[in-house]
């Protein structure tokens, strides 16, 4: 019948870990019939923070779903109801699977805003038959790095901590229906890498779309503005960028729909070089 298995979750509340997480997280959930199936390794019903990810984390999640028309979700880190943070680095692996005939894959997924404040360099990956999605947010947007603004009330100056997009993201959708699509990061509004992108990012879709980077309503940003601020003259001067630079690799195939390397309603700024 209904199957449902969680590695670490807050079925009432917010979800903190102070520190760092490493180790190993694997969870495997199997459903029957005609119901739905999840399974996620770390879940909380509210926000949901982490100190820093680190370099030998393993979440492994796989949801198989029951014969018939069951459905199965497979979760790496999931918020039902508000942000997910991550105040330092991401690091180690994700990894998301959904098996049998029907359902869905996240690596990370918040419901509202997904906020990694350092970089990233894990190796993330999603793999389901009706959709796949190696970062996403419901209801927010998708940030990398941390802006700072340091000074007195008079002046200050802006910087950067983190803001590295680097690792893999790595999704696969195989279904044959339309909207069957796969998708490495996905903004609902923006998507904002505040360095540079290394990553090798590789979205594979039979039916549906594939897209690398997405943002659906607002605009994908890389780079950001270094300035200082004079409060008493509300001056604002630019003195170079933090970043900007796409590098790395971004593949998206998809067999009968289209494909995107980025997409994005509004604009996409790349503040650096195309490398």
């Amino acid at each position: 019948g209904y199957g449902s298995a969680a590695g670490v979750a807050s079925w009432n509340g917010a979800l903190t870990i102070s520190g760092a997480l490493d180790g190993k997280v694997t969870v495997q959930a199997t459903g029957t019939s005609d119901y739905y199936t999840s399974a996620v390794g770390l879940q909380s019903s509210s926000t949901l923070t982490i100190g820093s990810i680190g370099s030998t984390a393993e979440i492994s999640v796989t949801a198989t779903a029951g014969s018939g028309s069951g459905m199965a979700v497979a979760y790496g880190i999931k918020s039902s109801d508000g942000d997910v943070t991550v105040n330092g680095d991401v690091g180690g692996s994700i990894s998301a699977t959904q098996a049998g005939d029907s359902g869905y894959a996240y690596g990370i997924s918040a419901s509202s805003a997904l906020n990694i404040k350092g970089s990233s360099t894990a190796a993330i990956t999603a793999s389901a038959v009706d959709g796949a999605y190696g970062l996403s947010t419901g209801d927010g947007d998708l940030t990398i790095g941390t802006k700072v603004l340091a000074g007195t009330s008079v002046w200050r100056a802006a910087s950067v901590t983190g803001g590295d997009l680097g690792g893999s993201i790595t999704a696969t959708a195989t279904g044959t229906g339309w909207g069957d699509d796969a998708v490495g990061a996905y903004a609902y509004y923006n998507l904002k890498i505040r360095g540079s992108s290394t990553a090798t990012i590789t979205a594979t879709a039979k039916q549906g779309d594939a897209t690398g980077l997405r943002a659906y309503d607002g605009d994908i940003r890389i780079g950001t503005d270094l300035y200082t601020y004079n409060a008493l003259y509300d001056v604002y001067t630019v003195n170079g960028v933090n970043g900007g630079d796409l590098g790395g690799s971004i593949t998206a195939t998809s067999k009968y729909d289209d494909a995107y390397g980025l997409r994005a309603y509004y604009g996409i700024e790349v503040r650096g070089s195309l490398t």
